[in-house]
């Protein structure tokens, strides 16, 4: 992903879920589903600089939807 891609969607990754996951886990959660977020960002399609997207997606998306309460 392109860097300037990963600081935002981390950091939003962080905003979303930081209200419904402990601090002691946010880092880890974030460092997993901040890809999800990128996706969004750039219209849920992967940063064509991007090596691979992550073989787990769809978990991560679900996961990631499931912690925001959107799903």
């Amino acid at each position: 992903m392109n860097t300037n891609i990963e600081v935002r969607a981390r950091a939003l990754c962080a905003a979303d879920l930081s209200a419904r996951v402990p601090p002691v886990d946010l880092n880890r959660v974030v460092d997993r589903l901040w890809p999800v977020v990128a996706r969004e960002i750039q219209g849920n399609v992967m940063d064509s600089g991007a090596d691979r997207q992550p073989p787990d997606l769809a978990a991560r998306i679900a996961e990631y939807e499931r912690l925001r309460g959107a799903g």
